[in-house]
């Protein structure tokens, strides 16, 4: 699982009291390394479809994931669902996938 998350790119920015702030440059892999996110390879309950299960900590509670998305959009999900958690403002780009977080 390592290898196929090193290879997508991965660029995270929020915002402190109104000022932009780059929170990691790297690959997915390396993100959810530093955050303590895993992820496992998962069978639909039919089992017809691998997915992914992604376990999500922070320091108020933690949460599980499980997507059959494509990979990109499995680690954007993982990685909204994280940012959001964290309820700080922020933008994301895993691949070609652009998407702002708790943006009013």
């Amino acid at each position: 699982m390592r290898k196929v998350f090193n290879s997508i790119p991965c660029e995270i920015y929020w915002w402190n009291m109104g000022n932009k702030k780059l929170e990691h440059r790297g690959s997915v892999q390396e993100y959810f390394t530093s955050r303590s996110i895993t992820v496992r390879r998962i069978l639909s309950p039919s089992k017809e479809m691998y997915g992914f299960r992604f376990k999500i900590s922070c320091s108020s509670c933690s949460v599980t994931l499980d997507t059959f998305q494509t990979l990109e959009r499995a680690a954007m999900d993982a990685i909204k669902l994280y940012l959001s958690m964290m309820g700080d403002k922020s933008t994301v780009k895993v691949g070609y996938i652009y998407y702002k977080i708790n943006w009013r």
